[in-house]
């Protein structure tokens, strides 16, 4: 299966589940960082979803 395919020494399943954490924890951060510049609440997620994907690549 490709879940236990390796990738930069990790599992894919490992990869793909880094790569999500740092996506929502990115969008968190990001999201409460312009909210407070804004003063009101603001989304910064990728297409109305709660994820930033480059910090996920960053990652």
């Amino acid at each position: 299966m490709w879940w236990n395919k390796v990738v930069f020494g990790w599992s894919m399943y490992h990869v793909v589940l880094w790569f999500l954490a740092y996506s929502f924890l990115g969008w968190v951060l990001e999201s409460i960082y312009m909210s407070f510049c804004n003063r009101r609440l603001t989304n910064r997620g990728f297409a109305k979803s709660p994820m930033c994907p480059i910090y996920g690549v960053g990652a």
